[in-house]
C-alpha cells in the first residue's frame, strides 16, 4: 500500500512539473502608452477645469490615429501646486505603434464654444519609450510650458 501511494506521488509530481514547463515563459505584451497634459484655460487665466465634471469628457473627445482607427483612451483631472490639469492616456495594442494622434474636442466649457477642435500630436517611439515631440491646435504648432517646481511640461489651451 505504502508503495503504490509513492509511485501515484511520483507520477503526480511528473505531471505537475510536465504541466507546469508547458506555461508560456514569456510576459503577456504590453500595450504602447502615449500620455499628455493640458492645462485649460480662459482669457482671463482662470482654470477651465476647476468645477468640471470630467465624465462629460467620455463623448466630447475622440481620440484616433493618423489612419482613422479610434485609440483607446482614458481621462483624469489633477492637481500640482494649485494648477489643474488633463491628463490623457491613449494606448494602441503592442503591435500597433503610431507616431500621430488626432484628438476632436468639442466641448464649450473647455474650449469656450460648440466648434469642433483638431488636436494633431506627434510622437517619437524609440528604444520602447514614446515622447511627444510635436502639439498642434487647429494646425497652428503650440509651444509646451516647463513647470519649475517639478519635471513636468504640458500644453496651455485657451478658450
Amino acid at each position: 500500500m505504502i508503495g503504490l501511494k509513492r509511485i501515484n506521488l511520483v507520477i503526480g509530481s511528473i505531471l505537475l512539473m510536465l504541466t507546469s514547463t508547458s506555461c508560456k515563459k514569456t510576459a503577456d505584451a504590453v500595450p504602447n502608452m502615449y500620455e499628455q497634459f493640458l492645462e485649460f484655460k480662459d482669457k482671463t487665466g482662470k482654470n477651465l477645469l476647476n468645477n468640471f465634471d470630467i465624465n462629460e469628457l467620455n463623448s466630447d473627445i475622440i481620440v484616433k490615429s493618423e489612419n482613422g482607427e479610434v485609440v483607446n483612451t482614458v481621462y483624469s483631472v489633477f492637481e500640482i501646486n494649485n494648477k489643474k490639469f488633463l491628463k490623457i492616456n491613449s494606448s494602441t495594442s503592442p503591435d500597433n505603434k503610431v507616431n500621430v494622434l488626432i484628438y476632436t474636442i468639442q466641448n464649450e466649457k473647455l474650449m469656450g464654444d460648440s466648434e469642433k477642435y483638431i488636436l494633431e500630436t506627434r510622437w517619437n517611439i524609440s528604444d520602447n519609450r514614446i515622447t511627444l515631440t510635436d502639439f498642434f491646435k487647429n494646425g497652428e504648432k503650440q509651444i509646451p510650458v516647463k513647470e519649475d517646481f517639478v519635471n513636468f511640461s504640458h500644453y496651455v489651451l485657451t478658450k
